[in-house]
């Protein structure tokens, strides 16, 4: 295969003097992902320094943009916490995915939130748990996290949706994103980004609201935290 614009998106927000992150999704091998060029037809948007959060075939790789001169060449590794001398002192990302496969949340009532159907489960999570019912559980110190929100969703109309992620069953405020579908049927990605404070078993989940009633499939959904 090759690289699928459909499948690579920007994660968050940011500003124009800082790396940007962005989120891939492919069957691709890792060996292919990395080679140089791969990534070629986004050359005019990557930039040197920038992150590319890729899952390949249910995997997550981290990897880093090194050059876009002549073709996007990226390196593979992890991100991590690091002291004053430079020693690793482990990783501080933790992400999350809604598997396996696609989900249906039936949306009743216009303008109320409903659980996004489906369960986490967890990539290596650090300082935190996954409870029996698929709920995200802090298990660390209190501490503010960074947190971001992908999906690939499609409705069954026309309608404004809006993710939020939602902690100890309230709604985390500024952590929503609204998106218009013009059509149903029509695939389109959709994310979430802000800061959070967490403290020992705090819930974190994913909901989800449409200005009218329909039914909401996620094909995918993946919340990553980020620490200092």
């Amino acid at each position: 295969m090759s690289f699928l614009q459909s499948k690579f998106a920007p994660v968050s927000a940011h500003s124009s003097n800082t790396p940007k992150v962005w989120s891939y999704s492919t069957n691709d091998a890792l060996p292919v992902v990395s080679l140089n060029g791969y990534f070629n037809k986004k050359i005019y948007q990557l930039n040197v320094k920038d992150i590319i959060l890729t899952d390949i075939g249910g995997v997550l790789y981290f990897l880093k943009v090194t050059s876009v001169t002549d073709n996007v060449v990226v390196t593979v590794g992890k991100l991590h916490q690091v002291d004053s001398s430079g020693n690793i002192i482990n990783s501080r990302v933790s992400m999350f995915t809604i598997l396996p496969g696609t989900y249906d949340t039936e949306i009743i009532n216009a303008g109320e939130w409903y659980k996004v159907s489906g369960a986490f489960e967890g990539y290596e999570p650090i300082n935190f748990s996954i409870s029996e019912d698929g709920i995200a559980i802090y298990t660390g110190i209190k501490e503010v996290l960074s947190v971001t929100g992908v999906s690939d969703i499609q409705t069954d109309k026309a309608s404004t949706i809006e993710f939020g992620l939602f902690l100890n069953g309230e709604l985390i405020p500024g952590a929503t994103t609204p998106h218009t579908f013009s059509a149903p049927s029509k695939t389109e990605n959709i994310s979430i980004t802000g800061l959070i404070e967490l403290v020992l078993n705090d819930e974190v989940d994913v909901y989800c609201k449409s200005s009218v009633p329909i039914t909401l499939t996620v094909n995918t959904l993946r919340v990553t935290f980020w620490g200092n």
